[in-house]
């Protein structure tokens, strides 16, 4: 039936639709706090290493250890420490860009770093860290979130579609019936009023008959109206008890008991 396909469809497309929402603001939440996190986590690491830029490199693993900028105030050649021989001739440009940026992010070369500074009366020293590694595995786990969403999320509107037929099966079985009975009901009402109109035709082909000459006919159309009436009657008792809706009165258990 096109109107329990709809109510399917629109089950499906609510359930589907809240389910989605939902897994988004629970992963798309973790995701960001794991995010935030590693910020926090980098940030806190950077202060260590301007708090002691001599020691920090050896206590810690190596994607977390840093290059040391020192750059003077009187314009003295900067001090590096640091392995920047790894990124080849692209060392001198990425410091420049490390000290032009002074706090924060920045990329070069789909390479991604992050740097801070500290302020001294005869200097600035900078601590840069290269996050590529962890960018790409951050790239990696964004898009497994993003696949992982999407699968739930078709999953949930197949379950929804599976799930709506049997949740309204009783409404369709409801529909059913009475579509049955209104079918059944007009053909029962079809004889009657076929013999009324009938008997009706014959009345009014004889317009000076007397009453008692009809009275066979008006005596059919009586019969005919009681079995309509007794039909109309069986028909809302059907629908009464397909609606639960039983006619109910009082009983007193000790007037029977009684009388047994």
């Amino acid at each position: 039936m096109d109107i329990i396909k709809k109510q399917r469809i629109n089950y499906t497309v609510t359930t589907t639709l809240i389910a989605a929402i939902f897994l988004l603001v629970v992963l798309g939440g973790l995701f960001g706090v794991v995010y935030g996190s590693n910020d926090v986590f980098i940030n806190k690491a950077l202060d260590k290493a301007l708090e002691d830029p001599e020691h920090y490199n050896d206590n810690v693993a190596n994607d977390l250890r840093c290059i040391f900028i020192y750059t003077y105030n009187d314009g003295r050649k900067p001090i590096i420490d640091g392995k920047v021989d790894v990124y080849g001739d692209d060392a001198a440009e990425i410091i420049l860009k490390a000290i032009s940026t002074a706090d924060g992010k920045f990329e070069y070369d789909d390479c991604h770093f992050v740097v801070a500074n500290r302020q001294y009366t005869n200097g600035t020293l900078y601590a840069l860290i290269d996050r590529t590694s962890y960018h790409k595995q951050l790239a990696n786990t964004a898009i497994m979130v993003t696949l992982l969403y999407c699968c739930s999320v078709v999953f949930v509107a197949l379950l929804a579609l599976l799930s709506s037929a049997r949740l309204l099966f009783p409404v369709a079985s409801a529909m059913t019936k009475q579509r049955d009975l209104i079918a059944n009901a007009s053909h029962e009402l079809k004889t009657p009023l076929t013999i009324i109109a009938t008997n009706l035709s014959v009345i009014k082909s004889e317009p000076d008959s007397t009453v008692k000459d009809n009275e066979k006919w008006i005596t059919s159309i009586s019969t005919q109206l009681v079995r309509m009436r007794d039909l109309v009657n069986s028909m809302l008792e059907l629908s009464k008890l397909e609606q639960s809706e039983l006619q109910k009165q009082d009983v007193n258990f000790s007037e029977i008991v009684e009388g047994a």
